[in-house]
């Protein structure tokens, strides 16, 4: 007897092939009754998905504030040339972060 290869999803009806599905031991193929895709759909829904990225965007979030807090001292230093520009010719402006904001 051939094994079978591929599945129905009890969801959007389709066929695709086991790799479709996610496994699970309690069903008698060993996998879930709805494909991936609607698995996902169905998350995307709930916000599980979402709390996920959160908790992948937290670790990553580290990178980006460091990236953030490169540029800051990036403009400052822009600034602060400009200022110290304007005192050696009398006009000096007073780096705020109001002026940072503003120049991003």
């Amino acid at each position: 007897m051939k094994k079978n290869t591929t599945k129905i999803c009890a969801e959007c009806d389709k066929t695709f092939h086991l790799k479709g599905f996610h496994p699970h031991p309690s069903t008698p193929d060993g996998r879930m009754h709805m494909c991936k895709i609607c698995y996902r759909e169905r998350l995307l829904g709930t916000g599980h998905v979402q709390r996920a990225n959160v908790q992948r965007a937290k670790k990553s979030n580290v990178v980006v504030k460091d990236l953030i807090l490169e540029e800051i001292d990036n403009r400052i230093a822009v600034l602060n040339r400009k200022r110290n520009k304007y005192v050696r010719t009398g006009k000096m402006t007073k780096v705020t972060l109001n002026n940072i904001i503003d120049s991003l």
